[in-house]
């Protein structure tokens, strides 16, 4: 499975992409399941209300290949804590963020961002809201349970999972994270040669990170990584 990422901005929204990928999922679908072979997008934002540095709600958008989204499915992240789910926003200008993943097993999106309300101004620059994981399985069910201090004071950007039981996480700082389901600690250091990462995948058990000067793939990591 080879997944491409693209992002533009329209009206007052970012939209990420994941082009190219099938929504693989179960094969038995009931009417309320992301439907196989569709894009699923991360929307930052509204449409209307302009974006800014501010924690901005973020949407996971069902399109199919035509562009309609009509009678498809919208997952909107929690804004707003529910036992243990956490809230989840992203800045609404911060274009380094957005990576949106699918599992190596295809069950379940992955995304990731910041414990706080909506509005609360340079979200990315902030210690105190934890940085946080959100699993999202085929019937749009979030698991947003999984927190980490790591990244604090700068940008949590991606994280991908083989089973929807751990990630792997990027960020501004820290390097590559794995942080298991619900946990609340800061994970995992698996590497941090390169310590400022971008957008995370994992192809053929093989965990593969970008950063803004290279494409990282470490070899020394298929052993702690557990791929």
């Amino acid at each position: 499975m080879l997944t491409f990422f693209h992002r533009y901005k329209w009206k007052s929204s970012f939209y990420r992409f994941i082009l190219g990928t099938s929504i693989l999922f179960s094969s038995n679908l009931l009417i309320a399941q992301f439907i196989p072979g569709n894009l699923v997008v991360l929307v930052a934002g509204d449409g209307s209300t302009t974006l800014s540095n501010a924690g901005t709600k973020i949407t996971l958008l069902e399109i199919s290949k035509t562009g309609s989204t009509t009678g498809l499915k919208s997952v909107v992240l929690p804004t707003s804590i529910s036992g243990t789910n956490r809230r989840l926003v992203q800045s609404g200008t911060a274009t380094s963020e957005g990576c949106l993943t699918l599992s190596e097993d295809s069950r379940y999106f992955t995304c990731v961002g910041y414990d706080t309300t909506i509005g609360t101004a340079a979200v990315v620059s902030l210690t105190s809201p934890k940085r946080i994981i959100a699993r999202i399985d085929s019937l749009g069910a979030v698991n947003s349970s999984t927190q980490t201090s790591s990244y604090s004071a700068n940008n949590i950007r991606g994280a991908v999972t083989s089973d929807g039981s751990s990630f792997w996480c990027t960020g501004a700082n820290t390097g590559i994270v794995n942080i298991s389901l619900g946990t609340t600690g800061a994970g995992t250091v698996v590497s941090n040669t390169i310590t400022n990462t971008r957008w995370v995948n994992i192809m053929n058990g093989q965990l593969y990170v970008t950063s803004a000067r290279s494409e990282e793939h470490t070899s020394e990591l298929q052993s702690p990584c557990n791929l």
